[in-house]
C-alpha cells in the first residue's frame, strides 16, 4: 500500500479511472469538477483500538509514503519501513482557501492548510455512513461501510542500494 483514501480523493480517482482524458492537468480538472458537488458523509476512525475522529473530512487518507504521486506530499512525516501509516486527515474547505492552499499539497507543507490532522498508526477501523469510493494506490474501487486497515511490518522484503 502507497495511500488509501475515502474522501475527495477517492472521487477524484474515480472520475480520472472513467475518463479518457489522461495527465496531471486532468487531475486538477476533475479535482475542482469533484470538489464543486463533493458531499462528504460522517466517517469515525478508531486507530490504535482509540477513537480518533469522528467528522465530515475533505480528504483522509491512509499513507505508507509521502504522497499519492505527481509530485503531491499528504504526509511528510510517512516512511515505508517504519511499521506505521499515517493517517492524514483535512476537514472541509472553502473553494477559495483550497486553491489558495493547493501549493502546500505539492511543495511539502501540507501542516499549513487550516484542518489538517495527521497522526501516525499501527491500525485503523473508518466507519462510514453508507458504502461509497475508495481509492487503493489510486486504483478507483467501491468501498463498504466499514474498512479495516492494519500494517504488517516487513512483509514485502526488498533490497536498496547502499
Amino acid at each position: 500500500l502507497v495511500t488509501f483514501g475515502c474522501g475527495l480523493d477517492a472521487v477524484i480517482s474515480h472520475r480520472y479511472a472513467t475518463s479518457t482524458f489522461r495527465g496531471l492537468f486532468s487531475y486538477f480538472y476533475h479535482g475542482l469538477r469533484a470538489f464543486s458537488s463533493y458531499q462528504s458523509t460522517v466517517v469515525t476512525v478508531h486507530a490504535n483500538g482509540h477513537m480518533e475522529y469522528t467528522g465530515q473530512p475533505l480528504l483522509l487518507t491512509l499513507a505508507n509514503t509521502k504522497g499519492y504521486g505527481g509530485g503531491t506530499v499528504i504526509a511528510p512525516q510517512a516512511r515505508a519501513d517504519d511499521g506505521l501509516l499515517d493517517l492524514c486527515i483535512i476537514d472541509p474547505l472553502s473553494l477559495r482557501t483550497s486553491l489558495y492552499h493547493l501549493r502546500n499539497l505539492f511543495n511539502g507543507r501540507i501542516e499549513r492548510i487550516p484542518g489538517y490532522h495527521h497522526t501516525q498508526i499501527r491500525e485503523a477501523k473508518i466507519q462510514r455512513q453508507e458504502r461509497g469510493p475508495i481509492h487503493v494506490d489510486g486504483e478507483s474501487l467501491m468501498g463498504n461501510r466499514e474498512i479495516m486497515m492494519s500494517v504488517l511490518p516487513g512483509a514485502v522484503p526488498f533490497a536498496l542500494p547502499t
